[in-house]
């Protein structure tokens, strides 16, 4: 199952290649390089570490989101996340993003979601709050971080912390 997903993953990544383009070139200008119209694909790959009741867990977690400019600060979107460690667990969130332009290339923002979380053969209420920031190292991929908490409401509530590298593409559909 992991491989067919990495394979998937992998080939919607070099099929987004191909249309990528960005509002403003960043490469010959300083200014805001995203925008109203244009589209994030993002992924990454991190350690996770959980604490359920008193237990810690530790796992690997992998994400994928997608996030569409509404304006040139809001974008709202989605996350899937697979993780595979001491204990299996996914989750579906639909998430806003707010950046903040800074005519450079980095993008700072804050991200917040709402949504489904399966842990510990139980379901549950997931509320995810992220602060990061991207590098834009061409005018269609950046690279960046976030700080992730994850909160998960339910009989038992877990809170997880994550400090993910991501993987940004960006284009116009």
């Amino acid at each position: 199952m992991k491989k067919i997903l990495l394979v998937l993953v992998c080939g919607l990544v070099f099929s987004v290649e191909a249309f990528a383009s960005t509002t403003t070139p960043l490469l010959s200008s300083r200014e805001y390089t995203v925008g109203q119209g244009d589209i994030e694909l993002s992924f990454f790959m991190n350690p996770r570490f959980s604490k359920f009741g008193g237990a810690n867990s530790d796992s690997f977690s992998f994400n994928l989101g997608a996030n569409y400019f509404w304006t040139d600060v809001l974008a709202p979107g989605f996350e899937f996340g697979f993780t595979s460690g001491t204990v299996d667990s996914f989750r579906l969130v639909p998430n806003i993003k707010a950046y903040l332009p800074t005519q450079s290339r980095f993008l700072p923002f804050m991200k917040a979601g709402i949504g489904y979380a399966r842990q510990f053969s139980e379901n549950y209420l997931a509320i995810v709050l992220s602060p990061g920031v991207n590098y834009m190292i061409s005018n269609t991929v950046a690279f960046g971080a976030q700080l992730n908490y994850e909160l998960g409401v339910a009989s038992q509530n877990y809170h997880v912390f994550e400090i993910p590298f991501q993987f940004a593409l960006y284009f116009r559909y």
